[in-house]
């Protein structure tokens, strides 16, 4: 009886729970990384294009829920000048190269907003959107990454050093 009594409020307790409650509970199991990058894309969506706006906000979704979410390929995305393909393929080198594990938990935060500012570039460069915009992402980009790639550097194997070296 007492098991029947303990399902019966455990049911109650589940059906008064608040969206936000359980929205919580899956927090607790989302790495750091993937919170910021969450709160990221959540905010970047606010500024996109209303077409891009929803794809944004999915990529917001999947990271809250500790999915793996992913830099943008350049390759699909349309109306990106030539030049600026070739920018952000060197961009995107550099952002795999410190997306290792080590750094999500070290840096996750700094790790996140760079991912979210690479996507910013990309997104801004296809939509044509005045230069000023384009380079606010851009530079906030190339800045934080820097920063993020001369801290590393002292404590990074020899061999990703070679690797940084060769970019």
């Amino acid at each position: 009886m007492h098991k029947i009594y303990t399902a019966f409020m455990m049911l109650v307790l589940a059906s008064c729970a608040n969206v936000n409650d359980i929205k919580n509970l899956d927090q607790a199991t989302v790495s750091s990384f993937n919170k910021a990058l969450a709160i990221g894309y959540k905010d970047f969506a606010k500024k996109s294009s209303w077409r891009d706006s929803s794809y944004f906000k999915l990529k917001s979704k999947n990271a809250a829920k500790g999915q793996e979410v992913l830099p943008e390929d350049v390759s699909k995305w349309k109306n990106i000048p030539e030049v600026e393909v070739d920018n952000l393929r060197w961009a995107r080198i550099k952002l795999d190269n410190v997306l290792i594990d080590s750094v999500r938990a070290d840096y996750p935060v700094q790790l996140a907003n760079i991912q979210k500012l690479y996507d910013c570039w990309l997104e801004m460069e296809s939509r044509g959107v005045r230069k000023e915009k384009i380079e606010e992402c851009r530079m906030e980009f190339i800045l934080e990454i820097g920063v993020l790639e001369s801290i590393l550097m002292p404590i990074l194997p020899v061999e990703e050093k070679q690797a940084y070296a060769q970019i």
